[in-house]
């Protein structure tokens, strides 16, 4: 009603001065019941434009959201490819080294029995030219072995098992003995020597010696350092303890060995030792009464 009198009186405001007296009127009585209107409706309209500006918010946080959880799942991403990027090239380096020609797997399942044997479940098979009686490694060292393989899948005993044991070398030496596992410590084994007056000591490396025909296990694969010996020198029944360089429960990328090396490696597969920092302390004649000395210790990189 207010929009046809508004239109009405600018009609009449368009038909000359006579009208402009009754178009100053109108404005007198309508201005204030516009002015009030205005202040009736104005805050409903702040309040709809309110709701849709909200709305809006809404829509943005949760479109930010989304992209954040994206960005998070693509870092996430991005480290397991660079972990599995950095197994694949020690895996590499070992086969290398080794001169092992191995094919890559990926770990599918871990199975421990409540017989304690310790298993794992590798994602190839005879298609890829796996066979039973194969060396598993690792890019640190000897997994285990395969005993059972099908077409796309294959089980691995690992050394930690209680019915694993591997013919074993002292590193730098020609001492041999059998390495086993007891299917209770998977972060333990043991080593005897065959003979009981050889010198072992805590620190000593351990590699593989190798089976006849390669089968199952090949010569030079890194097995695990020296922590304890218990017995004495020359005692039939004196074993060293290992700790291997392989640990189990964060296995994921493997390597079955499908050809053997052509001569053995020895120790060239063996990690390059890290030299242990040792402190030499210097002393020099201090010039304070009493003739006292002074000690200044200082770090050397030296393995000791």
């Amino acid at each position: 009603m207010l929009l046809v009198v508004a239109l009405s009186v600018a009609v009449l405001g368009l038909q000359g001065g006579a009208v402009r007296s009754a178009n100053h009127g109108a404005s007198a009585v309508f201005g204030p019941l516009e002015r009030g209107m205005h202040s009736v409706f104005s805050p409903i309209g702040r309040f709809i434009t309110g709701l849709t500006s909200i709305n809006s918010k809404d829509r943005e946080l949760a479109r930010l959201r989304d992209q954040v959880a994206s960005l998070n799942q693509q870092l996430a991403n991005g480290g397991y490819q660079a972990n599995r990027a950095a197994e694949l090239d020690n895996l590499l380096r070992v086969a290398a080294l080794g001169r092992y020609r191995v094919v890559p797997a990926q770990v599918v399942a871990v199975n421990i029995a409540q017989s304690l044997a310790w298993t794992l479940t590798l994602d190839v098979g005879t298609t890829d030219g796996i066979q039973i009686d194969e060396t598993v490694l690792s890019g640190n060292g000897l997994v285990g072995r395969v005993s059972a393989v099908s077409a796309t899948t294959c089980t691995v005993v690992l050394l930690v098992d209680d019915t694993s044991s591997v013919g074993s070398r002292l590193a730098g030496t020609l001492s041999i003995g059998v390495t086993s596992g007891d299917g209770l410590h998977p972060l333990s084994l043991q080593m005897q020597l065959f003979d009981p007056f050889a010198d072992m000591k805590v620190g000593e490396r351990i590699v593989t010696f190798g089976s006849a025909n390669y089968r199952p296990f090949v010569p030079g694969v890194p097995i695990g350092t020296v922590t304890s010996v218990q017995g004495v020198k020359g005692q039939s029944g004196r074993i060293a303890f290992i700790k291997p360089f392989v640990d189990v429960f964060s296995l994921d990328l493997v390597g079955v060995v499908i050809e053997p090396p052509r001569t053995d490696p020895r120790d060239s597969v063996l990690p390059t030792p890290v030299a242990t920092p040792t402190v030499t302390v210097t002393v020099t004649a201090s010039p304070l009464a009493g003739g006292s000395a002074t000690i200044s210790p200082s770090p050397s990189a030296s393995g000791g």
